[in-house]
C-alpha cells in the first residue's frame, strides 16, 4: 500500500438544487497485491470480487498509472490501461480492480443530480462503452488535484466541488470525442474557426476546397454539423465583429463595412438590421 485519501459528503436539500452535486472524491497509489477496495472507504462502497457493488451515483475512475480490468453486465470483462477514463452509470453492477502484478494509481469522483441524469440521456455516457477517454490528460490530473486539496482544506464546498467536477467530465469527454472524430468532421471545425477568425468577405468555393470537399457537399456536411450554411454562419460572424466595432470604437460606419467586406454603408446597415432589429446607430447609442 502506498498513499490514499478518499472524503465523502453530506449532501443537503439545497445542495441539489445546483444541479451537480459531488459525493465522494479520492486518490490512491497502490502497490502489487494491495487490497482492493481499500478499507478506508464506508461500507457501502467497498465490495468483495465475487459480488461486485452497485452505487446509487455516478462513478468517473482515471487510472494515472499502472492497469487492471473492469467487469459489468454490459461490457465483460476489459482491461483498463494507463490514461483511461472510466464512467459507471447509478444502478449498474460493477466491479474493478488494479492487476496485482503492477498496481495503479487512480483518481476518482463520485456525483449525482439532473446535470449528470440529462449527460447520460444525451448519450454522453454509454454504459455499453464506459471508457470515454484513453490518453493520459493532464489538465484533467491538475482539476482532481485541485478538487483533492479543496477535499481536505474546505469544510463545506459543494458548488466549487460540482464545478470542477464539471470540468473532469468535460475534459474527459473532449477528449473522447477528439480521439473518435473522423478527418472530415476535422476539417468542418477547422473551416467554421477560419470563418470566424476571418469575418470579412470569404471565398466559400475555395474553403470547401481546401476542406477537401465539392462546394456542394461541403454546404450540406457544414448544414448538416452546424445547423446552418456555411454563408449564414460567416454572416453571423460578421454582425458579431459589427457590433465589437461599434461598441468599442468610434470608427464610421462606412469604415466599419470597408473592414468587414460589406459592398456598400447602406448594404451593411440593412444587413445589420435584419439581423439585430436595430440599425448600428442605435445598437451603438445603447452598447
Amino acid at each position: 500500500m502506498m498513499s490514499q485519501f478518499s472524503k465523502y459528503f453530506a449532501i443537503s436539500a439545497r445542495d441539489k438544487t445546483w444541479g451537480l452535486y459531488v459525493t465522494g472524491v479520492g486518490h490512491a497509489e497502490l502497490a502489487s497485491d494491495s487490497e482492493y477496495p481499500p478499507s478506508i472507504h464506508p461500507d457501502a462502497y467497498l465490495f468483495q470480487w465475487e459480488r461486485g457493488r452497485v452505487l446509487d451515483e455516478c462513478v468517473l475512475l482515471h487510472i494515472k498509472k499502472g492497469g487492471g480490468v473492469f467487469s459489468s453486465n454490459e461490457t465483460g470483462e476489459i482491461k483498463l490501461r494507463m490514461g483511461d477514463v472510466l464512467v459507471i452509470a447509478p444502478r449498474q453492477w460493477h466491479r474493478y480492480r488494479p492487476d496485482p502484478a503492477t498496481g495503479w494509481e487512480e483518481f476518482w469522483v463520485t456525483f449525482e443530480g439532473p446535470l449528470a441524469d440529462s449527460w447520460r440521456s444525451e448519450g454522453f455516457f454509454d454504459k455499453n462503452k464506459p471508457v470515454i477517454a484513453t490518453n493520459l490528460h493532464f489538465d484533467l490530473e491538475e482539476t482532481f488535484e485541485r478538487m483533492i486539496h479543496v477535499a481536505k482544506r474546505e469544510l463545506h464546498a459543494p458548488y466549487l466541488m460540482a464545478g470542477l467536477c464539471h470540468s473532469i467530465v468535460g475534459a474527459a469527454l473532449s477528449l473522447s470525442s477528439r480521439l473518435a472524430m473522423d478527418p472530415s468532421e476535422r476539417q468542418l471545425l477547422a473551416a467554421a474557426e477560419y470563418l470566424r477568425n476571418h469575418s470579412t468577405v470569404v471565398d466559400l468555393e475555395w474553403l470547401a476546397r481546401q476542406s477537401r470537399m465539392s462546394p456542394s457537399t461541403f454546404r450540406r456536411r457544414f448544414h448538416d454539423y452546424f445547423d446552418c450554411s456555411p454563408s449564414t454562419y460567416l454572416a453571423v460572424q460578421r454582425i458579431g465583429a459589427a457590433k465589437r466595432y461599434l461598441a468599442e470604437t468610434d470608427l464610421p460606419l462606412k469604415r466599419i463595412a470597408d473592414l468587414l467586406g460589406y459592398s456598400t454603408e447602406f448594404y451593411f446597415m440593412r444587413v445589420f438590421k435584419q439581423h439585430t432589429g436595430l440599425t448600428p446607430s442605435t445598437w451603438r447609442r445603447r452598447a
